[in-house]
Parts: structure tokens; sequence; C-alpha cells
């Protein structure tokens, strides 16, 4: 009920544009909070590290001292040696910053036209219409092709064709596509901001 809640527009096709968009945001906001949690969680097991590492190292360097006549040459070699040995212990440093870089969420058009290709599939009994447009997204049994099929080698081209085919499908059928997308991202807006 939330996610529909608000919605000023009465047009049930861009309510569900307010709908999607929202449901988008509560998404991306919650992994947002999902990577925070684990990067704080890898910077506090990162800090951990780093105090055993240098009680470790003052033990040693303790007991290194007390060697008869080699314990100074010990004791420094272990002062030389640590700052390379402590970096190669927390390299788990790079592993917190490339965390950043895998968390997304996708919400591209390409992705949504794919959404919505499954939708008018479900609107015609799980096939796709006999328009012959859809001839090259369709499976031999009817259905929409995979995302990866749908790629194909070619990737841009053949996902800027689909992109194409379904808006204008969407757009020709009477769905007010530029409204709905409205919607979807400034409902998506208000979650995550």
């Amino acid at each position: 009920m939330w996610a529909t809640s608000g919605a000023t527009n009465t047009d049930s096709q861009i309510h569900y544009g307010v709908w999607a968009g929202r449901l988008a945001g509560v998404v991306e906001a919650g992994l947002d909070l999902e990577l925070e949690n684990r990067r704080n969680d890898a910077e506090d097991a990162l800090d951990r590290r780093g105090l055993v590492f240098d009680s470790a190292k003052a033990a040693l360097y303790g007991s290194a001292s007390f060697v008869p006549m080699a314990g100074p040459f010990l004791a420094t070699g272990i002062d030389v040696a640590s700052p390379s040995v402590r970096e190669a212990y927390m390299s788990t440093a790079d592993r917190i910053e490339s965390m950043t870089g895998n968390a997304s969420t996708d919400t591209s058009r390409t992705t949504s036209y794919y959404n919505m290709a499954l939708g008018v599939q479900a609107a015609h009994g799980g096939h796709l219409p006999a328009d012959a447009g859809w001839d090259d997204y369709r499976t031999t049994d009817g259905s929409l092709q995979s995302w990866a099929a749908i790629e194909g080698h070619n990737s841009d081209t053949r996902l800027a064709q689909f992109d194409t085919y379904v808006r204008d499908t969407l757009v020709t059928s009477g769905m007010p596509i530029g409204a709905f997308f409205s919607a979807f991202d400034n409902a998506r807006s208000e979650v995550i901001a």
C-alpha cells in the first residue's frame, strides 16, 4: 500500500510508474545500507587485525631484544620488515574499497523496457503478441527471449533496437511512456533522498 499511496495522478499507467519507482528506491536504499554495514564490518575487522599485528610485533620486538648479542639486530630487523609485512597482513583494505563498485541497482531504461516486455507477455497469456515486430525477441514457443539472447553479440545495437521497439509499441498502445518514467524517477528520488 505504501508504494502506491500519495500518488496524485489517477492514470493507472502513471500510477504504476510511481509504484515501481518507490520500490526501486527502496531496493536501492536497502542495498546502500547493506553495503555500508558490510563496509563498516570490514573496517572493524581490519582495525582488529591491525591491533593483533601491532601487539604481536611489540611482543616479538621485546623478546628479540633480550637475545644475547643478536637482540639489537633482531629488533632492528623486526622494525625494518614490519611495514611491508603489516601491509601484506592488512591487504583486505583493497577489498573494502572495491565493495562500492560492485554494488548497484540497474535502473536503466533497457531494464525497464525488458520488464515491460515481460508484462506485455504476461498480459497475453505468457506469449508475446502476434505482431511481427516481436519476432526478433521471441523464442520458438512464443515467449520473450532471455536478456542475454536479446543482447547477442552486438549488445549496444541490439539493446538500442529492443528499447526503441518496446517503447514504440507501448506508445502506440496508448502508454504515456514519458509521464510513466517521469513518475518513476521522481518517486525513486523521493525514497533515496
